[in-house]
């Protein structure tokens, strides 16, 4: 299931990474990011620097269609990164980055 409005609270899922840091991120966000050439830091600025207008869609998981996942298209140094963040129950974020090239998702890859 697709909608085009955000799911989760973006300014919460922003505090939520900004307190935790490089914890926010799960390990294959962390892989994608470093596959990009990005640092923790270099990732974590570019999730607190998303706006609403960065918003791509909002989507269930392939696994599970009562967990929601936000995509967004933010910037990095790196280029363009499609990221997917959910907030869990217990109010951690769960994100996972790609790199993506015309819009069409790359898993993992570096444009």
């Amino acid at each position: 299931m697709e909608k085009r409005k955000a799911h989760y609270d973006l300014a919460a899922v922003i505090a939520v990474v900004a307190e935790r840091k490089a914890a926010a991120f799960t390990k294959s966000a962390l892989d994608g990011g470093r596959s990009m050439g990005l640092t923790s830091s270099e990732m974590i600025k570019a999730v607190c620097a998303l706006k609403s207008h960065h918003l791509y869609k909002s989507m269930t998981t392939y696994n599970d269609n009562t967990v929601w996942q936000d995509v967004y298209h933010a910037d990095t140094p790196a280029g363009k990164a499609y990221v997917k963040l959910t907030l869990r129950a217990d109010g951690a974020p769960e994100s996972n980055s790609r790199s993506y090239d015309n819009g069409e998702a790359m898993c993992l890859l570096r444009r």
